[in-house]
């Protein structure tokens, strides 16, 4: 995983959001959370797949995905939710942007 890639793909609250919540999850279901376009959302998950923080398991005709667990993804995962729990700052702009609060306790 390229450094720059990594946080080039972090440079969107949206993804950083997804990260927060994505556990197992299909697009679909990602999208009513988020209300923003199938699209969009499937795009974003490209480009955190490509880095390695978000990863996929089809169950018969069903995507589900997940942030990372394993490898440097799921570590970069860990610290991205370990920061923004702890910083006060952070935890209220992301609570403010979507009722996350829960995720990250």
């Amino acid at each position: 995983m390229k450094s720059a890639q990594l946080f080039k793909a972090l440079g969107e609250d949206a993804r950083i959001l997804i990260l927060l919540l994505v556990n197992e999850l299909k697009v679909s279901e990602i999208t009513a959370i988020m209300k923003l376009r199938q699209a969009h959302i499937s795009t974003m998950l490209k480009i955190l797949k490509n880095c390695g923080l978000v990863s996929s398991r089809r169950a018969g005709k069903f995507v589900y995905d997940a942030a990372s667990e394993k490898g440097s993804g799921g570590r970069f995962n860990m610290l991205i939710r370990t920061y923004i729990a702890e910083d006060g700052e952070m935890r209220a702009h992301y609570t403010g942007k979507m009722d996350i609060h829960t995720m990250l306790d």
